[in-house]
């Protein structure tokens, strides 16, 4: 039986879908939700002004996106893939991060040197802590206790402790640190230093104790790193590399490079879907986001997306248990289908030429063909009176409908 079908028909009997999502932040103000099962584009959502960090919650239930430019939050109901709440933060907030239990959001304000900490269930900043110069990415320790922030220009990340919501430690790093993920274990804290800008790629990955705050080892990278998220098991570290347009594997145990994986132009975010089986990584050059295999360290799709794709941070949920799911019913207002019901010919219209398949109700697949321009006629007067699925497939955008045959 089809994807597509089966989870139309779990809508029906009341279940929820099972494909995980992946939310794509884009410099054109709208955020575009791909289905990590299928790699297709299912929703595009339009958020505030140049949106960067984006974070899912624990839950899967809300995303978070922080607009650059519109100086606030927005929130995605992930259900109805919607804005539900906005909500005014620092000037240029660019990170964003979730607590594990999801009461509370951290959000790195670039421009006006401080963390805004919002209390998820009101959606209000409940408190605002002075950092460093510059702060731009921003992450959570797994037992919830420590907010680490990069401030770019001073070279350091500040350690805020989230019970007092105080900074208690400021630690010297590499050149422009940009990007930082904690371990599973919350013993290690690892910074990329992305360098100065130059013919000669440059950057450094920080290593952070977590018990004492101090830099304990350094691995020399180069690529101007930009983007960084751990395996499933903690083992590796995923690194993005502007400047190489490559993903570097390093062995945690090692604190050495052991793969580069070459990818798109200008990487920036990176994330993992949470079996661990896959890495979707944002090339804000090319607009796409490559696909690799993380068993095998290879690009094993390239998704376009909206221009000026960003996705700083954790844009796949690391629960999949319940929510956090591509929407089963895909629909696009760009699709018309008529007459329906049908009696003998049925016509579809597309705003560009589509691969389209017809199946039944009960997902076998019946009918497949390319569509004759914007507007394709199909003969269906043999087929059994029923109900029908068209799924329209243009790129890597999917819109699926249904039909009544008399």
């Amino acid at each position: 039986m089809k994807k597509g079908i089966l989870l139309i028909m779990m809508l029906a009997v009341g279940m929820g879908g099972e494909a995980q999502t992946a939310y794509i932040s884009s410099f054109d103000n709208i955020v575009d939700v791909i289905d990590v099962a299928t790699n297709f584009i299912t929703h595009t959502i339009s958020v505030g002004m140049s949106p960067m960090g984006i974070c899912v919650s624990p839950d899967g239930n809300k995303v978070y996106v922080a607009n650059w430019e519109g100086a606030s939050i927005s929130v995605i109901n992930t259900t109805t893939n919607h804005v539900s709440a906005t909500i005014p933060v620092g000037n240029s907030p660019i990170g964003v991060c979730v607590s594990p239990n999801g009461s509370r959001v951290y959000v790195a304000n670039e421009l006006s040197y401080t963390v805004s900490v919002i209390n998820s269930i009101s959606n209000t900043v409940m408190d605002s802590i002075i950092v460093g110069t510059r702060p731009w990415a921003i992450a959570i320790s797994p037992d919830g206790n420590r907010v680490y922030v990069t401030n770019d220009l001073d070279s350091s990340v500040s350690v805020i402790n989230t019970a007092s919501n105080t900074v208690i430690a400021t630690i010297p790093v590499g050149a422009f640190p940009c990007a930082v993920a904690v371990s599973h274990d919350n013993n290690k804290v690892y910074v990329a230093n992305c360098g100065y800008y130059s013919p000669s790629p440059q950057g450094s990955i920080s290593v952070i104790s977590g018990s004492s705050n101090s830099v304990s080892d350094s691995i020399m990278t180069g690529g101007n790193p930009y983007g960084l998220v751990f395996s499933s098991d903690g083992n590796f570290l995923y690194e993005a590399n502007w400047g190489t347009n490559s993903v570097n594997v390093i062995d945690v145990a090692t604190n050495s490079v052991v793969d580069e994986i070459s990818i798109g132009s200008y990487p920036v975010g990176i994330s993992i879907t949470p079996d661990g089986s896959k890495l979707f990584v944002v090339n804000y050059g090319s607009g796409t986001v490559n696909v690799i295999s993380a068993v095998t360290n290879t690009v094993i799709d390239t998704i376009t997306v909206d221009g000026g794709p960003t996705a700083l941070g954790n844009f796949i949920s690391i629960y999949p248990e319940h929510a956090g799911y591509a929407s089963p019913c895909i629909v696009s207002s760009n699709i018309s289908i008529y007459p329906n019901p049908a009696n003998n010919n049925l016509t579809i219209e597309t705003p560009q030429t589509s691969k389209i398949e017809i199946s039944t109700i009960h997902g076998q697949l019946i009918k497949t063909l390319a569509s004759t321009g914007t507007k394709t006629n199909i003969d269906v007067s043999e087929f059994p009176s029923g109900v029908y699925i068209v799924e329209v497939k243009t790129g890597k955008r999917i819109a699926i409908k249904k039909f009544v045959k008399e």
